[in-house]
């Protein structure tokens, strides 16, 4: 059996008239159910309040994080093209062809690494 609140506050009213003659003690316990009874209540509102606040804010980050990963996918779905200088027709030394052979390696390596495809043309 459940009780409303507008019967406890009948209740409330009737037990603090003394004409009624309750119990001093009977009546106090009643009023201290009655309080804690409406501050149980309100309390429950207040965290249903926050609830649906946090909920909607989750949802939101949701939408939120699902387009970022379908811009990512996106991202990643690209193809790269990278341009680099082309030296063969000028006079370079060794050590400009080995500067080249590392930039290309470490294109290749950081990219593979990264999951980003490129090419060389």
């Amino acid at each position: 059996m459940t009780t409303d609140i507008t019967e406890l506050a009948q209740l409330r009213a009737e037990l603090s008239n003394p004409a009624v003659g309750s119990k001093d003690h009977l009546r106090k316990l009643a009023l201290s159910l009655v309080e804690a009874l409406e501050k149980a209540q309100t309390e429950r509102d207040e965290f249903r309040r926050r609830f649906n606040l946090e909920r909607s804010i989750l949802e939101d980050a949701d939408k939120d994080l699902e387009t970022l990963r379908q811009r990512i996918a996106e991202l990643e779905s690209r193809a790269v093209t990278v341009k680099l200088p082309d030296y063969r027709n000028t006079y370079k030394g060794p050590f400009a062809d080995e500067v080249e052979h590392q930039v290309r390696l470490a294109l290749e390596l950081f990219s593979s690494a990264a999951a980003i495809k490129w090419e060389v043309e």
